[in-house]
This record gives structure tokens, sequence and C-alpha cells, in this order.
């Protein structure tokens, strides 16, 4: 759910924009794609993602409890995206075109407030991903995915397929499931032929 500033917000962006839902694993904005539109959020949960053949990595969460805006693709240069967008549940969307926004932006302090902190929470999570490739073991890194997920599910019981968890963090299968045995003999996950139990959270 939206927090309340957000959808007293929703009034004024919806004289503008157009509402959409789309279902799970829908891909919204693809790598190289020109939008000339921008998409608020009002519920659901989608990720952004570096997308190279053969080459995937998960960059950041887009969800309704958060700024919620897929936000500047391309409202101030022609610059082709450089993620794709994919929802993970099912998402309900408002775009609005860029020129518009603009406008409304002008007339209205708490859009742009909006915009800006959807930018730094952006900002934050490709900073936090940066120090985890360098940083953090892939153990560690494993965690902080599983726990990122089960916040955002809220459920400690994770479904999500291995091959999925893998292309999110740029690893192996093998690599992956070597990292969750060492986590097993940790006492911090338990591993379920369908399933990923979170025991530390």
């Amino acid at each position: 759910m939206n927090p309340p500033s957000f959808l007293n917000l929703l009034t004024l962006l919806k004289k503008k924009g157009i509402e959409r839902t789309y279902p799970p694993n829908t891909v919204i904005v693809s790598k190289g794609d020109h939008k000339n539109k921008t998409a608020f959020i009002i519920d659901g949960l989608l990720k952004a993602c570096i997308d190279e053949p053969n080459n995937t990595l998960l960059l950041y969460h887009l969800d309704s409890q958060k700024p919620s805006v897929i936000s500047f693709i391309n409202i101030y240069t022609k610059t082709p995206i450089g993620v794709s967008i994919t929802t993970l549940t099912n998402s309900r969307l408002l775009w609005i075109e860029n020129s518009d926004l603009l406008v409304l932006g002008n007339q209205s302090i708490d859009i742009k407030k909006l915009m800006i902190n959807s930018y730094n929470h952006v900002s934050k999570s490709l900073l936090l991903v940066l120090k985890n490739i360098i940083s953090d073991s892939l153990e560690a890194r494993v965690l902080e995915y599983l726990q990122a997920k089960v916040q955002l599910h809220q459920n400690s019981n994770i479904t999500i397929p291995r091959q999925e968890i893998a292309e999110d963090l740029n690893i192996s299968r093998v690599t992956l499931s070597r990292a969750l045995k060492r986590l097993e003999t940790e006492d911090k996950v338990q591993r379920n032929i369908r399933s990923i139990k979170l025991l530390a959270v």
C-alpha cells in the first residue's frame, strides 16, 4: 500500500495519466528503449536489472512501499534506457507523458519531492549493490538478497526458482548451491526442494 502522501498526489496525476495493470513477469521497460513517459507505481513489485546477453544483475526493487516512481526514463534527455524493468507480482502503474509531468512538477512541489526521493532511493540502492559486489563475501551477498526478498514479500519461505536467484546475483547455479550449503551449515537458511527458508532474519 502506498503512503498517504502519494495517494493524495494520485488525484492530480491521474488527470494526465493512463493506468495500466500488468501480470507477473511482464517486461515493462527493456534495455535500449526510448521512453517519453514516466510510471508511478500504484501497487505491485518490480525489479530493475542490467540485462546483457548471458549476463544479468539485479540492481534494485521498485514497490509501492518506497518512493514509487520508475523515474527519469529519458525525462530530460534522449539517452536510451540502460536497464530492464520487470514485474514480479501483479502491478498497477500510472503512466504520464514526460512533457505533462514537467508541467505538473512546476505546479506541485510535492511531485518534485516524490521524484527526487525516488531518484535518491535508486542511487542508494545502486551504491549498495556496488558495495556488496566489491566488499561482501558471496555468502553475504546471497543472504542479503534473501533478506531483501523476505522483507518485500513478507514471507520467510522463499519460493523463487534457484535459476532466477543465480541470474539476479550474476552467479552460476553451482556457485549459488555452494553458498546456500554454507549458509545452511551456519543455520542461516534451510533448503527445501522448491523453496529456501530464511532462519536468520
